[in-house]
């Protein structure tokens, strides 16, 4: 049995995170994505946890914390605080004489949604995705820009955004991510005895034990599968002649399969469901 992705589905740091930036900007596209350079994430310190962002080559920094009491007077000094590259440094021996995790996060996304309606330089609501390394999930920080107009500019973009606010939206998008990679996933799985039918048809070969690529299953991805084809050609259910069925067999599942196409010229969606389903069909 091919197991379900989880809520806590562990994300991919880099493709996943893009895939969250693409979302949000599908769904208001005035959204803005920044170059992310470097990313800290702290916990267990005078401020509950928090994840420092430093951006566009350095020159501008955003903070991003949870804590209904945090220690005011490290917020105060982290919020004057703007190093350059070579001062992150002693940023960093700061978290860790203050904090008892410190890791660097090798992937995040950030977004900023412009304020339509204050005027000034460039005010703008922010949202950052992240991998929180203490849950293995995606966490979510918002604040705005700048920090002393906060409350008068979270409530323009809340008038803008498709949700009733900010939190709510970037939370709609985590959703929508989960949304696709169950629906991408249902579409590849095969429950059943899988290898006893692959191996009673003549027309499907084992080819190799590979890792299983991204796009199919997002819980085996990477993961060794072995691998079986069969040419588009013998198949009753496809119409054309060149490309190849594939079937992956995860090496950590007993039963139940992964089908994928190769390119060809046809609608590869509507073909795997009838891939999938004619396979099923002959397990039952």
């Amino acid at each position: 049995m091919l197991n379900n992705i989880p809520d806590e589905y562990e994300i991919d740091p880099g493709t996943d995170i893009d895939r969250l930036a693409e979302i949000t900007i599908e769904q208001y596209p005035d959204a803005i994505r920044r170059s992310v350079e470097e990313v800290i994430f702290v916990d267990e310190g005078p401020i509950d946890y928090l994840a420092w962002v430093a951006l566009d080559d350095y020159t501008r920094h955003e903070i991003f914390y949870y804590d209904r009491d945090p220690d005011q007077d490290t917020l105060r000094r982290l919020v004057s605080w703007s190093p350059n590259k070579d001062e992150m440094r002693l940023l960093k021996a700061y978290f860790a004489k203050e904090f008892n995790i410190i890791e660097s996060l090798s992937q995040a996304a950030f977004l900023e949604i412009p304020d339509p309606y204050l005027p000034g330089s460039k005010p703008s609501a922010n949202v950052v995705f992240y991998h929180r390394p203490s849950t293995a999930e995606i966490d979510i920080g918002i604040n705005a820009t700048p920090l002393d107009r906060n409350e008068e500019i979270f409530s323009d973009v809340d008038r803008v955004i498709p949700a009733k606010d900010l939190e709510t939206f970037a939370r709609n998008v985590i959703e929508r991510f989960y949304d696709e990679l169950i629906t991408t996933a249902e579409h590849h799985v095969i429950e059943g005895d899988v290898a006893e039918n692959l191996a009673s048809d003549p027309n499907f070969h084992q080819q190799t034990t590979k890792p299983l690529p991204d796009g199919i299953h997002p819980l085996y991805t990477g993961e060794a599968a072995e691998l079986w084809q069969k040419p588009i050609s013998k198949s009753t259910v496809v119409t054309g002649s060149e490309g190849f069925i594939q079937v992956w067999l995860p090496n950590s599942q007993d039963h139940g399969g992964l089908v994928s196409l190769t390119d060809g010229d046809y609608d590869t969606e509507q073909t795997l469901e009838s891939v999938r389903t004619a396979f099923e069909t002959t397990i039952e």
